[in-house]
């Protein structure tokens, strides 16, 4: 069952699993933003969360009478898995779980009384482009090591990856990008390569620039 922490920030940033939880930490501390309580849609049955569990968290987030009343920003971070439709469903939980629905991204909703405002930011940041996590931290990786970035080039060539999603290419180069520039353990979890490898990928890059952007206007 989702369980929510204290909220002693007037933030919540709700996002689709850890290692999504685990960048934005990152990023936040790298960019000296403001900070907020971070928590994922993962559950002991679902370990890795996903984008069908918002709703859920959002119901516990309100529920929690404590906590609840300082939060005054809410903002929910959902992969652009299918540009058509990502949003729509996103925004959908949103309003199951009793919040006003967003109209568009990036967009807050008007907050009331007993409801804060809510912001929906879908990644990448580009509404018609498909994607996810993964495929934002591309562009940075590709900074670090280009004999890395060619050779992995290479081998999406030789998989004829061309015809695989967006997103499965960028969990394809990421997953390449990690086994090879992490020697000391090539099967890394993403969330642990921002949390101990901060150098693989560089979030002070200006590709993550737009999407701190958006937290730094959240005060």
């Amino acid at each position: 069952m989702w369980t929510v922490k204290p909220f002693d920030l007037p933030r919540l940033l709700l996002c689709e699993g850890k290692d999504d939880a685990e960048c934005f930490r990152r990023l936040i501390d790298v960019r000296n933003l403001p900070h907020f309580h971070i928590s994922d849609t993962s559950t002991q049955e679902a370990s890795q969360g996903g984008n069908t569990g918002f709703r859920r968290a959002l119901i516990a987030a309100r529920n929690n009478d404590n906590y609840y009343s300082r939060i005054r920003n809410i903002l929910v971070v959902s992969d652009n898995d299918d540009p058509a439709t990502s949003f729509d469903k996103v925004c959908d939980q949103v309003e199951r779980a009793g919040f006003p629905k967003p109209t568009a991204r990036l967009t807050p909703t008007t907050p009331s009384a007993d409801r804060p405002r809510l912001t929906v930011m879908m990644l990448p940041l580009d509404p018609d482009e498909e994607g996810n996590l993964e495929c934002t931290c591309v562009p940075a990786t590709m900074s670090v090591r280009d004999s890395v970035s060619q050779a992995i080039r290479t081998f999406d060539a030789n998989l004829h990856a061309e015809d695989w999603t967006p997103s499965r290419r960028g969990k394809l180069w990421l997953r390449a990008y990690l086994a090879a520039t992490c020697e000391r353990d090539p099967f890394v979890y993403l969330s642990k390569a921002f949390r101990e490898h901060a150098d693989l990928i560089p979030l002070d890059h200006p590709s993550f620039t737009p999407i701190a952007d958006v937290l730094a206007s959240l005060v």
